[in-house]
């Protein structure tokens, strides 16, 4: 499976996501918090009280990964799988459930920013 954690530079880092290593971990604070706020309780609790099978990504930082890689680099479904290792239908609702908690981080985000 990739891990963002053996890219040694930043310029891989950037054409993986799209962001820089700071602007990942900048991001992973908020999207950590997003998550706590919509479950009461941090992604490790979660998974250890509510996930019969082992997860696919152990931490957010690494579906924040998946999520930021698959929206640079917009691969099928299948690709994607290949990439994470996990099947195709896996990716996509992986995709779909990790992009949704990003996407409501960036409007919290964005609406913060607003009120300055």
């Amino acid at each position: 499976m990739m891990n963002y954690r053996q890219i040694t530079t930043e310029r891989q880092f950037k054409d993986a996501t799209g962001k820089s290593k700071e602007e990942f971990y900048q991001l992973l604070s908020d999207y950590e918090a997003e998550f706590y706020s919509k479950y009461n309780q941090s992604y490790e609790d979660y998974v250890e009280e509510n996930v019969t099978e082992p997860p696919k990504f152990k931490g957010l930082d690494d579906s924040l990964f998946f999520v930021l890689f698959q929206i640079k680099n917009d691969l099928i479904w299948g690709s994607l799988g290949c990439v994470f290792n996990m099947a195709g239908s896996t990716a996509h609702d992986n995709f779909d459930r990790f992009s949704r908690l990003l996407e409501l981080t960036l409007e919290k985000k964005s609406h913060a920013q607003a009120k300055f």
